[in-house]
């Protein structure tokens, strides 16, 4: 069992009472002959091989565009998606992700292959059914503050903790509405992951 304990959190004596609080969930994952080591997100399964081979397809202008734009962030589908080294199920597994709905960037395509990239900045490739478009972020360290409206200076709602994945309702001018363990609140856009710089999400 993997705890993904927060990077940074307030004092509970320095904030109401009555302010959710919303923490990093606990991870549990079963014990695997084939685990290496685990970190919040992933589970890795072994060292990087056929780098060459991937080079060689990248560069000879294989990729298949879906008319998508690329890079462009989606969401995991599900609790449990292999990543593997290349495209397709002939390369090995390099690790598996363990946490549905946390964003991803699409980087690259190839038939109905997806490299993408995590906040962490680790790459791989996916199968395109493991992914979804529902837009989602990943609170970035340290403990941040959600509010009832896009100013600092309006009504305190929830606090949210580095790690924590919110579904995306809303961005415009530098920032997002998120709903977090069904608390909706505004949150400054430079503080997460999973939306571009003056992005607007309607």
């Amino acid at each position: 069992m993997f705890k993904g304990n927060p990077i940074a959190r307030p004092s509970t004596a320095s904030r109401p009472s009555s302010i959710p609080h919303v923490r990093l969930s606990t991870l549990r994952i079963c014990g695997r002959a084939l685990l290496v080591y685990v970190t919040r997100n992933r589970i890795f399964r072994g060292p990087l091989k056929y780098g060459l081979i991937i080079g060689l397809v990248l560069s000879t202008g294989l990729l298949a565009r879906t008319g998508q734009p690329v890079p462009r962030f989606v969401s995991l589908r599900s609790d449990h998606v292999n990543v593997r080294v290349g495209p397709g199920k002939r390369y090995p597994l390099e690790w598996v992700f363990v946490r549905a709905r946390m964003p991803v960037e699409v980087i690259a395509e190839f038939d109905t292959w997806r490299k993408i990239r995590e906040h962490e900045g680790a790459e791989g490739w996916v199968h395109q059914s493991t992914l979804t478009g529902a837009r989602s972020a990943i609170v970035l360290p340290a403990a941040k503050k959600l509010y009832q409206y896009p100013k600092a200076k309006s009504r305190l709602v929830a606090f949210v903790e580095a790690g924590v994945i919110g579904r995306v309702l809303q961005c415009r001018n530098h920032w997002c509405r998120l709903q977090v363990d069904g608390v909706k609140g505004w949150l400054q856009q430079p503080y997460i992951w999973g939306v571009y710089k003056n992005e607007i999400i309607k």
